[in-house]
């Protein structure tokens, strides 16, 4: 930009330049090299575009999700609706994330179908596949078949997730469905005079017949539905039971976790494979210093005491790091 008149501020042009200097010296890990991320969060152009319910809520479910995986350490791939038109597209993920994605094209929920049905595994929210790419509402989700549910009705406000111990708050638009699969756990109904204290935590009073969560086989595969935008109330509260109950879902579903982080949770894990140079690259990055709005970081705290954990893609494998000291151990196919 100007400054002052139609000259870049020469502090300004350094600190770019510093940046990509810095970039430059890891160009080698980015030749060549695929993400092999074994879960993908689905974002829908047309759920932005056509969002029934106004704002930027369309956003906060795929946020919610994000962050939770990332305090989880699970490495994920994003993925365009738009562009998913066949299932071989999905083939290479052990699950698959559709965060409310409400405006899906026949197409693409066909393509979803059949990777369920070849044995893929889906979570779905909310009111996903509830229309198409059009902005055209249903009577019933286009993937109801494969999450095995009926929409009955909706209900929006403030009400309870089932648990052990004691029933979590939540809130939000939920979706009272039918389903003939397994109920993981079911909508308790909160008092409907409110919370004392004016938030959104009334106290629970009895279990309804609605399920919040229900999991499905489908084909060779399964679907976990949601019955409403669990990710958009952790993107609002970071609700600690929530994040547990998330991850509770995630790994029901997903046969098994591409590695385990111990470390501060919003240190986020990315997994790469270089094949002509036959290297598995991870990268992390502290994403700590403000979790709830990403855009205004503009710096990356370092990283210390983490500890990565996952099976070797090739034999006698051997670990090296940048930016950072490292120590390894190997047991036959498992590195640490």
């Amino acid at each position: 930009g100007a400054f002052p008149d139609t000259t870049s501020s020469p502090r300004l042009l350094e600190t770019v330049q510093k940046g990509l200097d810095d970039f430059m010296t890891d160009a080698d890990l980015a030749d060549g090299a695929e993400s092999i991320a074994k879960i993908a969060v689905v974002y829908s152009w047309a759920t932005r575009k056509y969002y029934k319910h106004g704002g930027i809520g369309w956003s906060q479910e795929i946020s919610g999700w994000g962050h939770l995986l990332i305090e989880e350490g699970l490495p994920f791939d994003m993925i365009v609706a738009e562009k998913l038109t066949e299932s071989a597209l999905l083939s290479p993920y052990d699950l698959v994330i559709l965060p409310d994605v409400i405006y899906l094209s026949n197409a693409t929920c066909m393509a979803i179908e059949a990777y369920v049905a070849n044995g893929g595994n889906i979570l779905m929210t909310g009111e996903s596949s509830f229309g198409d790419e059009k902005g055209f509402l249903h009577s019933q989700m286009t993937l109801a078949t494969v999450a095995r549910v009926q929409w009955v009705s909706s209900i929006d406000g403030c009400f309870a997730i089932g648990r052990k111990a004691e029933p979590e708050p939540a809130m939000g638009l939920f979706q009272c469905v039918r389903s003939s699969g397994e109920p993981i756990t079911f909508r308790v109904e909160t008092d409907p005079s409110g919370s004392v204290a004016g938030w959104y935590d009334p106290l629970p009073m009895k279990t309804s017949e609605w399920p919040v969560a229900v999991c499905n086989t489908y084909g060779k595969g399964s679907c976990l539905y949601v019955a409403f935008g669990i990710g958009s109330f952790y993107q609002r509260f970071h609700h600690e039971g929530i994040a547990k109950f998330m991850a509770e879902l995630v790994d029901s579903v997903l046969p098994s976790r591409q590695m385990m982080l111990h470390g501060a949770r919003m240190i986020e894990a990315s997994i790469w494979r270089q094949s002509a140079k036959n290297r598995l690259i991870i990268q992390l990055a502290n994403r700590s210093q403000c979790p709830e709005d990403m855009g205004r970081l503009n710096n990356v705290a370092p990283i210390a005491g983490v500890q990565v954990e996952f099976d070797a893609p090739f034999s006698n494998p051997k670990v090296s790091s940048r930016g950072a000291d490292v120590h390894a151990q190997v047991d036959g196919s498992r590195v640490k």
